[in-house]
């Protein structure tokens, strides 16, 4: 996990419905209680008004203090109501279970930081486009793109990265190079409301 902001970005919402609900394996599934939904529709409203009231308070502040605050704020208070931090935690175990301790709760403080940052940026569009935007981009891959623009073929781009996942699509699009981008939708469905309004802004 990075600072794409992965941690957010979980299974689906009927995908989680069923897990909230009980459903164990494949050969084993029941239908959700009507109790569980109403918890976890509970719990989604109660994740997003938090977000919500923290990231209204965020954009009160100027942009240079907004983003680190934001990184504070999702390691401080949203990753620990939401267990984030968990989840960064399970995934070092499975590809790294020899990390020692220190440097796993190193670095799941640093990718709910990174995250907690990221989000701060994909609300804050024009000014977070403004400071990318002459950004260079560099690397022996761009003069195939350019090319393929030049002849109206399309690129298609699968990367890893650090940072914002977006910065790159930023950059370009002021450009003049228009880049779209595949969305899975958040898990919170009243999230992923307002957010998915947000990153198409």
């Amino acid at each position: 996990c990075d600072r794409l902001g992965r941690a957010l970005c979980l299974a689906s919402r009927k995908g989680r419905r069923g897990q909230a609900a009980g459903i164990g394996s494949l050969g084993n599934k029941r239908a959700p209680s009507a109790s569980a939904l109403r918890i976890t529709d509970l719990l989604d409203r109660g994740q997003n008004l938090v977000v919500m009231g923290l990231l209204a308070l965020l954009r009160i502040l100027p942009y240079r203090w907004r983003i680190p605050l934001g990184g504070w704020a999702m390691r401080a208070v949203i990753a620990p109501f939401a267990g984030y931090g968990q989840r960064v935690r399970a995934n070092l175990a499975l590809i790294w279970p020899d990390l020692p301790q220190a440097q796993v709760d190193a670095i799941t403080r640093a990718v709910c930081d990174n995250a907690g940052r990221t989000l701060a940026e994909l609300y804050s569009p024009k000014a977070f486009k403004a400071l990318v935007a002459d950004a260079p981009i560099l690397g022996a891959g761009m003069a195939p793109i350019l090319a393929a623009q030049a002849e109206g073929r399309g690129v298609i781009f699968v990367s890893g990265h650090f940072g914002n996942h977006d910065i790159a699509r930023a950059v370009l699009a002021s450009q003049g190079k228009p880049v779209a981008a595949l969305y899975r939708p958040q898990q919170n469905p009243y999230f992923d409301r307002h957010f998915a309004a947000t990153i198409r802004a």
